[in-house]
């Protein structure tokens, strides 16, 4: 019987190293498990609800507008996407994700939506094994995507500074707000630095699934 795989999930304000962060992971468990089979994904995913998403992050010109539109759909996208992710951990394959429910419990709640809300929409959905979110300054996150050449364009909610303060506190509250939750904050100075400490989390869960290789 295939054992089935570990869902990692590592989330965060924009700039904060997510995908260089995920694919550290995924190079990590590849390499030190040699029957390692890995998925790596984000989201916005690619059904038919991410253009209108993408358009809208583009497109929009205040950070707190249109919550309940985003909210719905990203959620459409999200059910679309875990229909694959549920396939690939049945096969027994681990799988990775840069951005999941947590963005949207930080975003759609900083916009203005109740927490209460946000969870409900997310009722009976896939819980990650592990979820890990950096800890990066926002003036340090700014400097990053100002940086970054493979960047088409600056998400609405990435050009109101106030509003990623903000945002920063609501993903640094989620442990807190969903204890039941592995939720594990990491500080540091660069994606690296983050790295290593997830490695301590990620041997912990993958320690579960093959006691004899981990």
């Amino acid at each position: 019987m295939v054992k089935r795989g570990k869902f990692i999930v590592i989330d965060g304000i924009n700039g904060c190293g997510k995908d260089t962060i995920a694919k550290m992971m995924a190079d990590y468990i590849f390499t030190k498990n040699k029957t390692a089979h890995l998925f790596i994904t984000r989201e916005p995913y690619i059904s038919k609800y991410s253009s209108e998403i993408l358009t809208m992050l583009k497109d929009g010109k205040d950070a707190y507008a249109n919550a309940e539109i985003l909210s719905d759909l990203f959620i459409k996208d999200r059910k679309t996407h875990l229909v694959w992710i549920e396939k690939e951990l049945s096969a027994g394959h681990h799988v990775i994700c840069s951005r999941y429910k947590y963005s949207m419990l930080a975003y759609q709640r900083t916009q203005g939506m109740p927490l209460y809300k946000l969870l409900k929409m997310h009722e009976g959905m896939l819980v990650p094994d592990l979820i890990i979110i950096p800890d990066v300054s926002v003036e340090e996150t700014i400097r990053r995507i100002a940086m970054d050449k493979h960047k088409t364009f600056q998400e609405v909610f990435s050009k109101d500074k106030l509003f990623q303060e903000k945002l920063k506190n609501n993903y640094l509250d989620l442990p807190k707000q969903i204890p039941d939750e592995n939720i594990v904050i990491l500080t540091g100075e660069t994606s690296s630095e983050i790295f290593q400490k997830a490695k301590i989390e990620i041997d912990k869960i993958m320690h579960e699934h093959n006691a004899a290789l981990f």
